[in-house]
């Protein structure tokens, strides 16, 4: 299946998607910071990555900017709630506009996580899955 980076700065919004996407039968790994999951974008490709838009260090956006340059065919969901200081909606507007594939709304429903997952690993450009 797909080698998944799922960053997020809350733990258990991380260990959810990562149970969901290892029950899936991808290979996930984890980053709790935006400059954790730099470094481990500079030493994996991953197929798709699913990154909170609003972080504290480096935000979700900047992680999507340099992943379009460090893993160029991953595709990309941006996830956010929002904050005291940004809506979830132009937080998610933000990330579309600067590459991602899909945005989805805090909290969401696991069935239309996993199908935004599956959409876009199907438009991979590499076969990703048993055919």
């Amino acid at each position: 299946m797909a080698t998944v980076l799922v960053i997020d700065d809350v733990e258990h919004v991380r260990l959810l998607l990562r149970s969901l996407l290892e029950t899936d039968g991808h290979t996930v790994t984890e980053a709790g910071t935006g400059g954790e999951a730099l470094a481990r974008m500079r030493e994996t490709q991953f197929d798709l990555i699913v990154t909170d838009v609003i972080m504290p260090d480096i935000d979700g956006i900047a992680v999507i900017k340099e992943a379009r340059d460090v893993c160029p065919s991953a595709r990309i969901i941006a996830i956010s709630g929002g904050s005291a200081d940004l809506s979830a909606n132009l937080s998610l507007k933000m990330g579309e506009m600067f590459g991602a594939d899909a945005v989805l709304f805090k909290p969401f429903d696991n069935k239309d996580f996993l199908q935004s997952v599956n959409r876009l690993l199907s438009q991979h450009p590499f076969a990703w899955h048993d055919a």
